[in-house]
């Protein structure tokens, strides 16, 4: 089961768009490695990863629903290319809600230790508006055949700040940028505050463009 995505992957706008608005906020959490990156505002309503991939694709936000369907059919359609990736072997990638409605006896599990984790997990990010797991980011990069950079903001990183490869073995190229940030942290007092935090939890993605070398979109980037 897969979805036809009917428009072209080949190309995507690895520099910000003059109709993306730059957000400002988002660009307190970007790693030093990644302070030349333009953060352009992405809708905060669940569906943000797919907002942001949608950014890229088509300079909006209208591709968000049908990214995430196929998304969700890519897992769904080839379980053992992501049961054997060794990042979700472990307990570490699952959201609490997978994890804790995992069920032990599930005749899955016999051939795949996380089956029915992975199961929960698939279903969570199934709603339109729910929250995406990093599942769902290995997802979509084979959905749209392209590889995604995963960044994370500096603490505890691993495994979520990695480049992500899609299943296909011939994929398009460059990578596409999305970075895991706090939707309500605004300052860089907040932002030091979260940082230093017990558990510095994310809620929120965002597009992150190479910056342009254009006169144009700098003036625009530095207004």
């Amino acid at each position: 089961m897969q979805i036809n995505l009917q428009f072209d992957l080949s190309t995507v706008n690895i520099t910000k768009p003059r109709n993306i608005a730059v957000d400002a906020s988002a660009a307190l959490f970007l790693p030093e490695n990644y302070k030349h990156l333009v953060c352009g505002v992405t809708t905060g309503d669940g569906a943000c990863l797919f907002n942001a991939a949608s950014l890229f694709l088509l300079a909006n936000e209208s591709l968000s629903l049908i990214l995430r369907a196929a998304t969700v059919c890519e897992p769904l359609s080839y379980p053992k290319f992501y049961l054997h990736i060794p990042v979700f072997m472990t307990d570490w990638p699952w959201s609490n809600m997978a994890l804790d409605t995992n069920d032990e006896n599930d005749p899955d599990n016999n051939q795949y230790r996380k089956a029915n984790i992975y199961k929960n997990e698939i279903a969570s990010f199934c709603d339109p508006y729910a929250y995406s797991p990093l599942l769902a980011i290995y997802g979509l990069a084979s959905a749209i055949s392209r590889p995604i950079n995963s960044i994370y903001p500096p603490n505890n990183r691993s495994p979520y700040h990695q480049l992500i490869l899609p299943r296909q073995v011939n994929h398009f190229q460059p990578p596409i940028n999305i970075m895991w940030v706090r939707i309500d942290i605004r300052t860089q007092a907040e932002f030091m505050a979260w940082k230093n935090s017990a558990i510095p939890s994310t809620n929120h993605f965002v597009a992150a463009f190479e910056p342009s070398t254009t006169p144009a979109e700098i003036t625009e980037f530095i207004l």
